[in-house]
C-alpha cells in the first residue's frame, strides 16, 4: 500500500526499536536515504486475530513513510487491508511519529 506520508522518521525508528525487526535494509542514492523494515506484529487483540508480518519503506532523508507491505492470513483475520493500514497508522500516531490529521485525513480514522 502507498502511504508516502510525512513522518518524524526519530519517533518512527523508536517505535520500530521496540518490534522484533528481522530485516533492515538500506539504500542511499543521491537525494534519496531508503530504509525497509520487516517485523511480525505479535497483539492478537490489537490485530483483532493472527497478526501481520509488516515490512515499511521510508525515507529517512526527507522524513516520509513511504509503502506499507501487510502480510496476513485472511482465512483467520477478518480485517480488510485498510483496517490493518489504519491499525499501523495508529500506532505512529500514538508514538507522536505522524500526525493525526496526515494519517487519517480531515476525517479521522474508521479504527480508533
Amino acid at each position: 500500500v502507498r502511504l508516502n506520508k510525512p513522518v518524524n522518521v526519530e519517533l518512527m525508528e523508536t517505535l520500530l526499536s521496540t518490534r522484533d525487526v528481522e530485516v533492515m535494509d538500506a539504500a542511499h542514492e543521491p537525494g534519496v536515504s531508503l530504509k525497509k523494515c520487516f517485523w511480525q506484529e505479535v497483539d492478537k487483540e490489537k490485530w483483532r486475530g493472527p497478526p501481520p508480518k509488516l515490512e515499511v519503506l521510508y525515507d529517512s532523508r526527507y522524513n516520509f513513510v513511504l509503502q506499507l507491505t501487510v502480510t496476513v492470513d485472511k482465512k483467520a483475520n477478518p480485517c480488510s487491508e485498510q483496517e490493518l493500514v489504519d491499525i499501523f497508522l495508529r500506532d505512529l500516531v500514538e508514538a507522536g511519529a505522524m500526525e493525526e490529521e496526515v494519517a487519517f485525513g480531515a476525517e479521522g480514522a474508521s479504527e480508533k
